[in-house]
């Protein structure tokens, strides 16, 4: 399956492809944009331009696959990504599912510290700290990274760590966001 998928950044960029292959239960393949560069004017705006591009590509994708990060804003971006979903996808019949991060997608990977220890190979001495512990995942994810590889780039570790994600452990998926937004891409592309 290939999708058009849609984020912050390059980090989202690095870890969209493994969770939705983990997600979908097969490989799925992720042509990459993120909210900047599509130009457009708020998350339901873009949603709407986004499937009506891969309606337009015609069989190219079987779908897209939206995140946000939550920042910490009082804005309200998963209503924001429903919306505009909601408004478009039926009328072009496009699969897309939609997620926000909280507080940002790093937050996912954070939530798995057996992902974390296997892919990094850190020790049990090792303290992995539980995402609702940390005020900024990603840079607790960083330090991690820098601590099990001097002078890898994070970069690099993200993906691997993605690919290593088992939802099952994931302990405080709904509040990071991830419950939801694994359902919304069930609901939408099926179950593995």
């Amino acid at each position: 399956m290939h999708i058009l998928g849609v984020g912050d950044g390059p980090r989202d960029q690095a870890i969209m492809e493994p969770i939705l292959c983990t997600l979908a239960g097969m490989r799925v393949s992720v042509e990459f944009k993120t909210w900047k560069a599509l130009r457009v004017g708020g998350y339901a705006k873009a949603m709407k331009f986004v499937i009506r591009e891969v309606f337009d590509a015609g069989a190219r994708y079987g779908g897209v696959v939206a995140w946000a990060d939550d920042d910490g804003v009082s804005e309200n971006r998963l209503k924001q990504l429903r919306d505009g979903r909601n408004h478009s996808a039926p009328q072009f019949a496009v699969k897309a599912a939609v997620g926000v991060a909280v507080p940002h997608a790093e937050a996912w990977l954070l939530d798995d510290a057996v992902a974390i220890r296997q892919t990094l190979g850190l020790d049990s001495t090792v303290d992995v700290p539980r995402v609702t512990e940390c005020a900024y995942p990603k840079t607790t994810l960083d330090a991690l990274v820098k601590q099990a590889y001097v002078g890898e780039d994070v970069m690099d570790a993200l993906p691997r760590i993605a690919e290593a994600l088992d939802p099952t452990r994931m302990t405080h998926a709904k509040r990071t966001g991830f419950e939801t937004f694994q359902t919304d891409f069930q609901e939408q592309f099926g179950r593995p």
